[in-house]
């Protein structure tokens, strides 16, 4: 039986020897805790949701459709300029987990060559349609010929993998040698105003609703880090990347979507974005660009 074996941190492979269960969520009638690792404070989801229920939380309608605005298209101009520091037009591009494809149509329109995976089809196709780019399924893509790109881009999706490690490892094999990996996404445990208030608000609402047992939202970020423990992960892979640039930054999610007051906390976070008080940056997320050594 499952209920005695507690899955491994992905962050540093630690084998915890007690529980320590920050929150719970219920979907599909199935529990998931969220259990903080003791050896590097990471967060991560315990078990991992199979097959079935990740077709559920990806959903088009009711995952892709309602987080990626029609009009985002202006939010990845900073990502491909920010790219544009160590590649040259025409370059290759593999956009791995291209959502609705607004990365891979301003990589286009920027000059590069880029293509997409997503895992599912419908989302695919319709990023297929959003871009013009050759888009592919995740299945598609695995029962494909190894293509190799100059770059290779996650954004906002490590954190989404039920196995971060293998995928990377994978994905290292599709760089040419010398070319580039370009990761960015949430820092959801580093030190920012959003966190701090949050940590806040979530400790006074567990005060009050000491009967309700589960939060209710899918388990969506299987994995929550700050700077140290998405540095750590990197680390494992240092034979074969070498970092050339590490950013942090700070965008008030999800506060900036919220009432007023959590509008107001959201702009205090961003003022504060990338500033460094007693060793700490300021930042609910990262850029981090990568050269790839396949020799």
């Amino acid at each position: 039986m499952r209920k005695n074996i507690i899955r491994p941190c992905p962050i540093c492979g630690n084998h915890q020897l007690k529980l320590n269960i920050e929150h719970v969520t219920l979907y599909c009638k199935q529990e998931f805790k969220y259990l903080k690792c003791n050896r590097c404070n990471s967060v991560y989801v315990d078990p991992v949701p199979n097959d079935e229920i990740l077709s559920k939380i990806y959903n088009k309608e009711t995952y892709h459709d309602s987080h990626y605005l029609p009009d985002c298209q202006n939010l990845y101009i900073d990502s491909i300029q920010y790219l544009f520091d160590y590649i040259e037009s025409k370059s290759t591009i593999l956009d791995y987990g291209c959502g609705h494809g607004h990365f891979i149509k301003e990589a286009q329109d920027q000059g590069l060559i880029a293509t997409g995976v997503e895992y599912g089809s419908d989302i695919a196709t319709a990023a297929k349609e959003y871009s013009g780019c050759k888009v592919f399924s995740l299945q598609e893509w695995e029962n494909s010929e190894l293509v190799k790109y100059d770059v290779v881009h996650l954004g906002d999706v490590l954190e989404h993998l039920t196995d971060p490690h293998d995928t990377l490892e994978m994905l290292l094999k599709h760089i040419n040698n010398n070319g580039i990996l370009f990761i960015e996404g949430p820092l959801e445990r580093n030190i920012s105003v959003v966190f701090i208030a949050s940590t806040i608000f979530r400790h006074v609402k567990k005060f009050f609703r000491f009967n309700n047992k589960y939060v209710k939202i899918p388990p969506t970020h299987l994995f929550i880090v700050g700077e140290k423990q998405q540095l750590m992960f990197f680390n494992k892979y240092s034979n074969n990347i070498s970092l050339l640039k590490w950013s942090i930054y700070e965008d008030g999610w999800p506060y900036k979507q919220g009432g007023v007051v959590k509008r107001i906390i959201a702009y205090v976070a961003i003022f504060f974005s990338g500033k460094k008080f007693f060793g700490a940056t300021f930042g609910n997320r990262f850029y981090a660009v990568f050269k790839v050594n396949n020799n």
